[in-house]
């Protein structure tokens, strides 16, 4: 269950569920490795590249925008 869903079901339960029920916040992402050598970054580019892709993908989900 994502974590937006978690917290949607912690709000309409929650007068319902005991005190300790209530969902955990979710953790931020992890910032993607980056190598301090300018020669390494060069070399993994294409990872570097693809890592912070999928990482910017996920704090757009952790930071839903509002609709």
């Amino acid at each position: 269950m994502s974590c937006v869903c978690s917290a949607v079901v912690a709000l309409l339960l929650g007068p319902t569920c005991t005190q300790g029920a209530m969902a955990s916040p979710c953790p931020a992402p992890d910032p993607p490795y980056l190598p301090q050598s300018p020669g390494d970054m060069r070399a993994y580019a294409d990872l570097l590249r693809a890592d912070f892709e999928g990482y910017f993908a996920d704090v757009q989900a952790y930071f839903p925008l509002p609709r």
